[in-house]
């Protein structure tokens, strides 16, 4: 927003500077005077200001869309489609699943676009009565099967890679383990922390007093 405010303070300040042109030169009865001169380079640092902010609006809005799932925490068939301007898109991804989730989401579909924000509000209209949630809009996630969504996305951008399965390995590990052997992973783990020694946590302390 703050750059399309910037482009259209940009293009009145142009067409106000022509228009104090074509009134100087009416006056002047001559192409070139001091204040058409003037005038011009006026114009001419306005149109480059206008294309610096030109391409950096057009540098903002590229990004990739991605399509994620999470098996263990939400079930199958519900995918988020959301965005991220990260230069490393899969760190949007791990950062998702860090806290607020029990298991790390899965990457189906990874898509690089010069203009993100435009393709994933196309994907979100198209998928609009999928919505998990329907009273918050804000909500990215929706109940619909892959190849619905794939279909949308080749007919907005083009064939895209997409992964079809979720690897959901913690989930699916998790569903492979006993109540016996979870009990024993927790003892092995608990004795683990035990066994840690207390210079190891605390080496500069240890460091200090010994000095």
């Amino acid at each position: 927003r703050e750059y399309k405010r910037e482009l259209e303070r940009v293009e009145r300040e142009r067409q106000s500077i022509e228009q104090a042109i074509a009134a100087a030169m009416r006056q002047a009865g001559a192409e070139h005077s001091a204040e058409v001169d003037a005038l011009r380079r006026k114009l001419a640092e306005a149109e480059e200001r206008g294309r610096r902010t030109q391409a950096q609006a057009e540098l903002t809005k590229a990004g990739h869309v991605y399509v994620i799932s999470n098996l263990g925490a939400f079930g199958e068939h519900i995918y988020k489609v959301g965005m991220t301007r990260r230069l490393i898109p899969n760190d949007r991804v791990r950062e998702l699943g860090d806290a607020s989730v029990p298991f790390p989401f899965d990457v189906h579909m990874m898509i690089a676009s010069d203009n993100a924000p435009t393709l994933e509000s196309t994907l979100h209209r198209a998928l609009h009565r999928y919505r998990v949630n329907k009273v918050n809009f804000r909500k990215e996630f929706f109940r619909v099967d892959l190849d619905s969504i794939r279909k949308i996305v080749e007919a907005n951008h083009g064939v895209v890679e997409f992964q079809a399965e979720p690897e959901a390995s913690e989930y699916r590990q998790t569903l492979g383990i006993s109540d016996q052997d979870f009990d024993y992973l927790a003892q092995a783990n608990a004795a683990a922390e035990l066994d840690d020694p207390l210079e190891d946590e605390f080496p500069e302390e240890v460091d200090d007093q010994a000095g």
